[in-house]
């Protein structure tokens, strides 16, 4: 997580007035900020805010804004009537579907911040080649303007909506052949997301009151759109053909 600083900030009390105490509950909902102020002065408010660096630079960014909007209309010594365009929003997304929904790197997330002036806040609390329960979700938050938060968030429920999770039986040897050749796999399968479910100890083997039954069984998880799924699916059908062939004739 990035590093939460404080900072403070000078404001017109207008600005103050509109920007921040109607919206307080929506600021602090975002994790690690927190903004306190000091009695108004001269016409000025002093903020403290506690936050990232990139929290604190789209709110500076917001509330220069505003104060350029007031300054043009000459409202900075008037009542403040006009309202601040910022919304968050909490998308709770299935743990297994957050690092397909945001891209590698969160590329499909920084799209959406060139675009539109929105930023998002989400935990990383998660193991990339884990298999999670699917009632297990993490919140993903967005903040910006209204209008442009209301329209990525449009955008990432569709996305979402369209992520699927299929889960497939492999022997152990094929599973072996896909963990030698993982990074290979993961090209091939992308941007189809490839877990390998770990073995826990209850699926080991089979127990029996007289005999020893070992499963020879790994799932393998793939995660992404229909059409993802099936490009990824004929992809590690003929990988498997090729290296099992390639197998055979090693062993002649």
């Amino acid at each position: 997580m990035s590093e939460v600083k404080e900072t403070k900030l000078n404001l017109y009390e207008p600005v103050f007035l509109l920007a921040i105490p109607p919206f307080i509950e929506d600021y602090q909902c975002l994790p690690g900020f927190q903004v306190y102020w000091d009695p108004p002065w001269g016409g000025m408010v002093t903020l403290k805010i506690v936050s990232t660096f990139r929290q604190f630079t789209f709110l500076a960014t917001m509330l220069q804004d505003l104060t350029d909007i007031l300054t043009k209309s000459r409202r900075l010594g008037g009542p403040p009537t006009l309202k601040v365009p910022f919304t968050i929003v909490v998308i709770q997304v299935p743990k297994n579907f957050l690092r397909r929904l945001v891209g590698y790197q969160e590329k499909n997330l920084a799209t959406y911040r060139r675009q539109y002036q929105v930023d998002f806040d989400c935990s990383r609390d998660i193991q990339p080649e884990e298999v999670y329960v699917l009632s297990e979700s993490l919140p993903l938050r967005v903040f910006g303007y209204s209008d442009d938060v209301v329209a990525v968030n449009a955008a990432l429920c569709r996305d979402l909506e369209l992520i699927q999770m299929k889960t497939f039986i492999l022997l152990m040897q094929d599973c072996k052949i896909i963990l030698d050749y993982l990074t290979q796999v993961k090209l091939g399968c992308d941007p189809c997301e490839l877990k390998v479910k770990k073995m826990v100890r209850e699926w080991k083997d089979i127990r029996h009151p007289f005999y020893y039954i070992p499963n020879y069984f790994r799932e393998l998880v793939l995660v992404g759109t229909k059409s993802e799924i099936d490009a990824a699916e004929r992809f590690l059908e003929q990988f498997l053909k090729e290296k099992r062939e390639l197998s055979k004739l090693n062993l002649q």
